[in-house]
């Protein structure tokens, strides 16, 4: 049992590692595409950028505590897969999406689906015991920590030489990651 825990905490690690990347990739794409979906009007981008971030954030600050109500009452691991399918379809429409309106629609579900952090720290409150618990929220924040630094650098040149395509690899990922977590840890 006790190794069945570490498995889940290594792949809570892992899934808190790729969010986070995924939030590196859309930094350096996310202009580019506003300002060919915005014909051109470096303006209007600039607008529509801000409006991008700050609807994501507000949505990921709204949806965090219902997340978290939620994985109390049906559990961390039903809402950690749907999120990771969520992040997949918001990976998709980014890069298929034809016009703002889709954009858009892509960072709603991504704030809703990126909540998924906030459980993914619980999960980790669950199974850790008061002895290790201190060390393995320490792991935690090196996730998010080495996600933002060393990954984000490597996967922001992939975003900027691959486009719109590093949006579906990092679609590719995340349901592999439902895959594994969906049915190898059952």
């Amino acid at each position: 049992m006790a190794k069945e825990k570490n498995y889940a905490l290594v792949f809570i690690y892992i899934t808190i590692l790729i969010d986070i990347i995924g939030i590196g990739i859309v930094a350096p794409v996310l202009p580019t595409l506003i300002l060919k979906l915005s014909k051109g009007d470096l303006s209007a981008t600039t607008q529509y950028i801000g409006w991008f971030i700050s609807i994501y954030a507000f949505i990921q600050f709204i949806f965090a505590p219902i997340l978290g109500s939620l994985s109390d009452r049906y559990g961390r691991r039903p809402l950690l897969l749907w999120s990771l399918l969520g992040l997949g379809i918001d990976y998709i429409i980014l890069a298929m999406a034809p016009n703002l309106i889709w954009l858009f629609v892509g960072r709603i579900i991504a704030g809703v689906m990126g909540s998924s952090i906030t459980t993914a720290t619980a999960y980790v409150a669950d199974v850790s015991t008061p002895e290790k618990k201190e060390s393995e929220f320490w792991n935690d924040k090196c996730c998010c920590g080495a996600g933002l630094n060393y990954w984000s650098c490597n996967w922001r040149c992939i975003g900027t030489i691959w486009g719109k395509d590093s949006f579906l690899c990092c679609s590719r990922i995340e349901y592999y990651q439902f895959y594994v977590w969906r049915f190898c840890f059952t």
